[in-house]
């Protein structure tokens, strides 16, 4: 059941006892936790038993093209049958597509059903961040709690991505190859049967926001034909370039300096200026409106990204991806936040899904570009390309903002007085 929308923002206890918040808190917190082990799962493994990189860097980045292709229609088909029928058939997928690639690389069978395989654990990744932040907003309304919601969200986004490298690397190195794919597996099965067996949400009713909304979710439209859903989905594209291109240039940046274990630092590094910018901005009650705090926040975002040019040392690098990481939870928030007023409520799902095959899209072309630039140019090169995504996002950004403004303004439902 949905709660009138508090005056201030709560905090993250008060905020985690809302009926039925700890339970699938948690449980898609778990799901979050494999997003990083399953390309660095498989590399790990087709690289120890092909010795092949460039097989083992494909499938990992196949497996995430097919997953952000997936994950929209996979929130579509939540807010139209529900979570369980989705969860359980995602979950039987990934049994299939990891034991399928763990089966097909022992039997040295053809790299091409390495790849079958793969688009079949993409297929199947179910969205679990877009999930939690839907239940959230079904429960909680636009206002502060909401806000603060996804301040919460973006810090189990940043637990996701530092504890996931943590816990798969050694398996796969330590204990076998293949035992951080099948990790995979025991992680997206708690996550799903733990949200399985909670009672279905009936939060699907639409909100009456604005003609074109409505009669888009009447007719079963996709959520990508609103106007301001294409320039959040283009302007987090190009952010996603962002980390895509700075991830592997961390990477590249430590082994240049003699120091390749010294990358594993400048990603939790990276991480965690985003989790602390998340805890900060969750501890603060909002009067602008989240299309004006996306805008700022994204600007913030793409302009830190010139110390990490500049930066020719371990430490300094150091600082200026945290800087760069300030801005990352910011920008998610407010995204998260505009389109919550954007979409109705009927495909929530389906628009927060959309939002991270953005950023999904973005991470794996923007890898893929530093790579073949660090290969031809060197490291030099490689911190050259986030500068530069950063550039086009900042673009994407000042020129979509009058869109977001416009369409945010649609809204029938009045806003909650902020304090």
């Amino acid at each position: 059941m949905r709660q009138s929308p508090p005056s201030r923002a709560p905090g993250y206890l008060e905020l985690l006892r809302t009926p039925g918040a700890l339970i699938f808190f948690f449980a898609t917190l778990i799901g979050r936790i494999p997003l990083p082990m399953r390309p660095l799962g498989t590399i790990l493994l087709i690289e120890e038993l092909t010795g092949s990189y460039g097989l083992a860097g494909g499938v990992g980045a196949a497996t995430t093209f097919v997953a952000a292709v997936a994950s929209p229609r996979l929130g579509a088909l939540t807010d139209r049958y529900g979570d369980r029928p989705v969860l359980i058939w995602t979950l039987l997928g990934h049994v299939v597509g990891i034991a399928g690639l763990i089966i097909a690389l022992y039997a040295d069978m053809p790299a091409l059903t390495y790849f079958l395989f793969a688009a079949i654990i993409g297929f199947s990744t179910m969205p679990f961040p877009s999930l939690s932040r839907a239940r959230w907003a079904a429960r909680l309304g636009p206002g502060p709690a909401l806000d603060k919601a996804y301040a919460l969200e973006s810090i189990s986004d940043e637990i996701g991505f530092i504890v996931g490298p943590i816990i798969v690397v050694p398996l796969a190195i330590v204990v076998a190859p293949p035992a951080g794919l099948l990790a995979v597996i025991l992680f997206v099965g708690i996550a799903s049967v733990v949200l399985a067996a909670q009672p279905q949400a009936q939060d699907h009713e639409v909100r009456s926001e604005g003609v074109d909304l409505a009669s888009a979710a009447l007719s079963n439209a996709s959520v990508i034909g609103n106007r301001g859903v294409q320039v959040l989905v283009a302007a987090l594209f190009f952010l996603g370039l962002i980390f895509g291109a700075v991830e592997l240039m961390m990477v590249a940046f430590a082994e240049s300096q003699g120091s390749p274990s010294a990358a594993s630092y400048l990603v939790a590094i990276f991480a965690f200026g985003s989790m602390l910018s998340a805890i900060v901005t969750g501890s603060r009650s909002w009067r602008s409106s989240p299309p004006r705090r996306f805008v700022v926040s994204g600007m913030v975002l793409t302009l830190g990204t010139i110390p990490i040019l500049l930066a020719n040392t371990i430490p300094l690098m150091a600082v200026a991806v945290f800087v760069t990481g300030l801005g990352i939870a910011p920008t998610m928030i407010a995204a998260n936040s505009v389109v919550e007023g954007l979409a109705p409520r009927r495909r929530l799902n389906e628009a927060f899904a959309w939002l991270s095959s953005a950023i999904a899209s973005g991470v794996a072309i923007g890898s893929i570009i530093a790579g073949i630039v660090i290969d031809e140019l060197g490291t030099r090169g490689g911190q050259a390309v986030g500068v530069v995504a950063g550039g086009m996002a900042l673009v994407v950004i000042l020129a979509g903002s009058g869109t977001l403004q416009r369409r945010s303004s649609t809204r029938t439902e009045p806003d909650p007085v902020q304090p």
